[in-house]
């Protein structure tokens, strides 16, 4: 699929001598000065359709997180049907279904995670200002399969997440810090899905 920059050509149909055109369809992303871009409604869904479809199936045995694991043949199954229908819908390429499947398992995990901090009383505006304010490498290393031995990285973005009131305990702080890793991936993945409309 070739997504389009600008908006749909018009279609006009002639009724009675006179022409009714639809409006244009509003840019998917809209790029601004400074590398910033702008998302519409019709990205996010696009962007996230394997996971909206894919959590309903998932859901009731907490499979989001399981199918990462490769230990719930059931939710497995259910990611890949959802991937396997929005592919279907959007005509995605092999790379495309790639990169909305990334898009689909880290949003998951950031789910669950999520799920144990609401109980505590932890909100997920709390991570994504925690994850805002770490420095633009400390964001990259969580790209990085030893980020959660990185002892230094791991007291340095700890501080971070306490700063945000994320409690402090082990537990709570390691199950911040998975959430923070998997935002990481969600941020990245988007980014390169924006790209694709340059």
């Amino acid at each position: 699929m070739k997504p389009a920059l600008a908006a749909m050509s018009v279609m006009a149909c002639a009724i009675g001598g006179a022409a009714f055109a639809s409006p244009p369809e509003e840019p998917k992303v809209t790029f601004k000065a400074g590398g910033n871009y702008a998302v519409s409604e019709a990205f996010l869904m696009e962007m996230d359709c394997v996971h909206d479809r894919m959590t309903p199936r998932m859901w009731d045995d907490y499979g989001a997180v399981l199918v990462l694991n490769g230990d719930n043949p059931a939710s497995k199954i259910a990611a890949a049907e959802a991937l396997d229908d929005c592919a279907t819908e959007y005509l995605w390429s092999p790379a495309e279904s790639l990169l909305a499947d990334q898009m689909a398992q880290n949003s998951a995990i950031w789910d669950f995670q999520n799920l144990d901090l609401s109980a505590i009383k932890i909100a997920p505006e709390n991570l994504e200002t925690a994850w805002g304010s770490l420095s633009a490498d400390d964001r990259r290393h969580f790209v990085d399969a030893d980020w959660n031995t990185d002892a230094p990285f791991v007291a340095r973005i700890d501080t971070v997440l306490r700063a945000n009131g994320v409690r402090n305990n082990a537990e709570v702080l390691e199950t911040a810090r998975i959430a923070l890793g998997a935002f990481t991936y969600m941020a990245i993945t988007r980014d390169k899905w924006v790209q694709r409309y340059r």
